[in-house]
């Protein structure tokens, strides 16, 4: 289906997408060394790999877009690719890098304490919780904004119990899991892979025809 028209900036949220505005990213206090058994590291988010922990380059690390990869290769982790944001269910297809059948490797999902196991239960993942979510205490307010991006169904849901009334609104996220999550909420977002492009794509920069200038 074709997208909404593009509309100013000031109708879209967010702009950027960081820090995350309903959630504090807390470390778990009793968290686990790095597994040893040489599994596969599935990265959702960054932060979800504590800094402390020392990955071999040999360890295979894949992570759910991009910028968690350019984030974690700032760190110094070699990451070896990306589902570039079209979700966890895509095999990567990494047989040629292990010199064997790709689901001979078994993979760890670094995630938070409160992601579901039946989310991953379809796919090749063990779950591993490395921190939990803490709700900020004073939620944003978007009661300006028509138009809305989400990289994350649980900010999504917080969002939702904030303001009931985002129902009424037109929503993008990617295909993956929070495609899931808002389709599971009765929405039908469009889809867009990234907020980059969706930023680009929805929001008029002033200087389109019919615009002053």
């Amino acid at each position: 289906r074709p997208w909404p028209a593009p509309v100013d900036r000031a109708r879209l949220w967010p702009l950027e997408t960081s820090p995350n505005p309903w959630f504090e990213r807390v470390r778990r206090e009793d968290l686990p060394a790095l597994p040893a058994d040489g599994g596969g590291l599935w990265i959702a988010r960054a932060d979800a790999l504590p800094a402390d922990w020392t990955v071999p380059a040999s360890r295979i690390v894949w992570t759910a877009g991009l910028p968690t990869w350019y984030r974690l290769a700032r760190r110094g982790v070699w990451v070896h690719g990306s589902a570039e944001g079209l979700g966890e269910q895509e095999d990567p297809g990494i047989g040629t890098l292990l010199g064997q059948a790709s689901d001979a490797l078994h993979w760890w999902k670094l995630t938070h304490e409160e992601a579901p196991e039946e989310s991953v239960a379809e796919a090749r993942f063990r779950v591993l919780p490395t921190y939990r979510l803490v709700p900020r205490s004073s939620p944003p307010d978007l009661t300006p904004y028509d138009y809305f991006y989400w990289t994350s169904g649980s900010s999504f849901l917080r969002a939702l119990e904030c303001c009931p009334w985002l129902r009424e609104k037109v929503h993008f996220c990617g295909p993956g899991k929070t495609r899931e999550t808002l389709r599971a909420a009765g929405l039908d977002p469009y889809l867009a892979p990234d907020h980059a492009s969706w930023l680009a794509k929805m929001g008029r920069t002033g200087t389109e025809e019919g615009d002053s200038v």
